[in-house]
């Protein structure tokens, strides 16, 4: 089992060109606030079983790593992540049992916006991913953007007297007639439709 780890490991270091594709999608969120960055991979070979990534985050944004999700392009495989010295984090995944990965997400981490608005570059880089049969490939880095906004105007001077309270508000604090899915203000305190 230690030999197979090691073959996959010296598969991903020796990197032949392909199609396959990394991506994050554009992140805008508010200045201090939580939301999550989702890396995506497509057009994966249709024997590919393991996967190495690094990913650089912009200054400022924190990632809550107890909560990182796996996500379903490969799900039965172990997830390996490490900071390395430069802040970057490296990500693997590996199944001993050669379970193949597909298309879609591959993790969604949480994370913090800074206190500052501005528009941010991150990347994915050194994207490599192995097939069954210990051939590697090397993917093309990916750049996104985060876009750190102002919080939003907070309601003020609302005269409780005057409000319904069975009356739905959005956060803008206008009167909503019929709420879809969001979130309001019902009675004075925050509720998720």
């Amino acid at each position: 089992m230690k030999q197979l780890l090691f073959n996959t490991f010296v598969a991903l270091l020796a990197c032949n060109a392909t199609a396959q594709t990394i991506s994050v999608a554009p992140i805008e969120a508010e200045v201090g606030t939580t939301t999550d960055l989702v890396v995506n991979i497509d057009d994966v070979g249709e024997n590919t079983t393991a996967m190495q990534f690094n990913l650089s985050l912009p200054d400022g944004i924190t990632v809550d790593e107890a909560n990182i999700n796996q996500g379903e392009a490969a799900p039965d495989h172990t997830m390996a992540m490490r900071t390395l010295t430069n802040g970057d984090r490296m990500f693997v995944f590996y199944n001993m049992e050669k379970k193949l990965i597909s298309n879609g997400t591959v993790i969604s981490l949480p994370v913090t916006m800074p206190n500052k608005a501005e528009v941010l570059n991150g990347k994915i880089c050194i994207v490599r991913t192995a097939s069954s049969d210990l051939a590697s490939h090397k993917c093309s880095e990916a750049a996104f953007t985060v876009t750190v906004k102002e919080n939003a105007t907070p309601i003020v001077n609302v005269n409780a007297a005057q409000a319904d309270d069975k009356a739905v508000y959005d956060i803008g604090g206008r009167r909503v007639a019929n709420p879809t899915e969001g979130i309001y203000i019902v009675g004075g305190k925050k509720v998720a439709k």
